[in-house]
């Protein structure tokens, strides 16, 4: 939705800052779920932070690892940028 899309904006730019160390991309096209994580597979994306109502209401991400077997995690917003080796 729009407010995530928001949220998620800002959320890049500020690990952005924090982590110049990373390359961060933001999915504007939207989708399924489904086809929003084999997009961000394809482009070679380690993985993915799915944001949605839940998570905003909660001031949470769900990492999930898309090279990966690892399970996903939820992270708090505010410790975001610490959790990448």
């Amino acid at each position: 939705g729009a407010a995530a899309m928001s949220k998620g904006l800002q959320l890049a730019e500020d690990l952005r800052q924090a982590r110049p160390d990373l390359k961060i991309a933001v999915n504007t096209l939207g989708g399924s779920f489904k086809n929003q994580f084999k997009r961000a597979e394809t482009a070679g994306a380690a993985m993915a932070l799915v944001m949605g109502d839940e998570e905003i209401e909660k001031e949470t991400v769900t990492v999930k690892y898309l090279k990966t077997k690892t399970d996903s995690k939820e992270v708090a917003m505010a410790d975001l940028a610490s959790c990448f080796a």
